[in-house]
């Protein structure tokens, strides 16, 4: 979605305006909007402005948890663009969640491939990877559930729905599940 040099250019768009930018969702970015935010700790709150086609789940997840629990500050997030899969966990930890009525969404279940090359450990591997897996998707549909207005019948429906363009989930919906908490144009 974003060269490095593109990336850095919006990170230091939006933090010359007082803002934070989360992208695409990897630890080194992830660990770079955590430090994005503690400089931003003597604020009475914090903007963060999310572009994202989402990433790793477990780094989603560490957002998430910083924004949530360990942040001392209320975050608020504006979607402009797409809010996908992993960004949507921090997106749903901040205090007001706005976007863009051009924004898409996505939230679907974990799509990991594996790589195994076939040998004596080759059926560990997989019911390795088959077990992590089930566990990562109770723990996406605990979040979902605990953070969305839907129930739990209902989560599991949305992230059967895939990640192409018929997956994606309007500003609409999204305002009518919990996703977001309003519409803007900034």
């Amino acid at each position: 979605m974003y060269t490095p040099d593109e990336r850095e250019a919006l990170r230091n768009y939006y933090l010359g305006r007082g803002e934070v930018f989360l992208g695409p969702i990897d630890h080194d970015h992830v660990n770079q909007v955590i430090l994005d935010l503690i400089k931003h700790a003597g604020a009475n709150e914090v903007k963060l402005a999310i572009s994202s086609p989402g990433g790793h789940t477990d780094a989603g997840f560490r957002l998430a948890q910083f924004i949530e629990q360990e942040f001392p500050v209320p975050v608020d997030a504006r979607v402009w663009g797409a809010c996908n899969s992993a960004a949507t966990y921090a997106l749903l930890s901040c205090r007001s969640r706005t976007a863009h009525p051009e924004s898409t969404f996505v939230l679907h279940r974990q799509t990991a491939g594996i790589e195994i090359e076939y040998n004596l450990d080759y059926e560990r591997k997989v019911d390795e990877w088959k077990r992590d897996n089930a566990q990562l998707h109770k723990r996406q549909v605990a979040f979902y559930t605990r953070k969305l207005k839907i129930s739990k019948k209902a989560v599991e429906k949305e992230l059967l729905r895939g990640t192409g363009i018929d997956a994606e989930i309007s500003v609409k919906k999204a305002l009518r599940i919990g996703l977001i908490t309003g519409i803007s144009t900034f």
